[in-house]
């Protein structure tokens, strides 16, 4: 067991029989920030904490393998069991490669899975290709010039310019991108002002990404930064904008899938397991690791 990678991160090694091959197989660590209400017994035990992604059963299946590879089950060659800290915003996985997970344990492939809770219980769905999408974030800072209500024409609204950048944004998805590449752009925080006859000085806009070609979301960086400084100079304001791709989009590797889809027909049933699915715009950063290997 190598512990303390990634801060919390820990790789197990199970080796047996003399063959060279390796495999690995990976599970996320670690909670969310919110309050758990569920009242059943494996709660959260944390005030403030909660397994809301499912991350609990996640280490708890890779438990339950680790046990059963290391007991039960004759094989030749090494699996490496990975319990990867940090998956939902603070990138664990890449933090895990910084510090050398492929090369302390060279592998010819690595397994995830994820569970979901819109899936009938004893099924699996899988897909060669893209099948989850990249993430960005962005933050935009606009500064304009702030005035009492009653003298507009002496103001640079930044919630006016804002609202304007934001439209403009939208734009993108139909101007700029094919309509055929599944792309969203989503501003989920607005925040300005703090009084009913006060034009504001200062706006900010926050919000996400998600899109499966490296293409698309260099042009969504592109125009997004390009339209947050042309629409602030229209209107003598300034912006500070900030985008960061924070992880690429999930890829998973044609054959080592089917391998896949056929071990899971074996043991739940051809009929359990769907390989025709339509990639899902959320992300993983799962992702990392399969730009590292198949």
């Amino acid at each position: 067991i190598h512990e303390k990678i990634a801060d919390t991160g820990i790789v197990g090694v199970i080796k047996k029989g003399n063959s060279d091959r390796v495999v690995g197989l990976r599970a996320d660590l670690d909670a969310l920030d919110l309050d758990e209400f569920n009242q059943f017994e494996h709660r959260s035990k944390i005030k403030g904490k909660m397994h809301a992604c499912g991350h609990d059963g996640h280490t708890a299946m890779l438990l339950g393998a680790a046990c059963h590879l290391a007991k039960d089950v004759d094989f030749d060659g090494t699996i490496y069991v990975i319990f990867q800290p940090a998956e939902e915003v603070e990138g664990g996985a890449q933090k895990m490669i910084d510090e050398g997970l492929f090369k302390r344990f060279p592998m010819d492939a690595v397994f995830g899975m994820h569970n979901y809770p819109t899936q009938a219980v004893g099924t699996f769905s899988i897909c060669p290709g893209p099948m989850m999408a990249a993430f960005g974030s962005f933050e935009c800072v606009i500064t304009g010039t702030g005035m009492h209500s009653s003298l507009p024409h002496m103001a640079v609204d930044p919630i006016e310019i804002g609202v304007e950048m934001h439209r403009q944004w939208k734009s993108i998805l139909h101007r700029d991108i094919e309509p055929l590449q599944p792309a969203v752009i989503s501003v989920t925080q607005f925040n300005s002002g703090s009084a009913h006859n006060i034009s504001p000085e200062i706006a900010e806009l926050k919000g996400s990404t998600r899109c499966f070609s490296p293409e698309v979301a260099a042009t969504i960086s592109k125009r997004m930064t390009d339209i947050a400084h042309d629409v602030c100079a229209m209107n003598n304001a300034k912006c500070e904008f900030i985008y960061k791709q924070s992880y690429p989009a999930l890829i998973n590797e044609p054959v080592c899938t089917s391998f896949v889809a056929e071990v899971a027909a074996k043991i739940v049933g051809e009929d359990q397991v769907s390989t025709g699915i339509e990639p899902i715009l959320g992300s993983e950063d799962f992702a990392c690791m399969l730009e590292n290997c198949p």
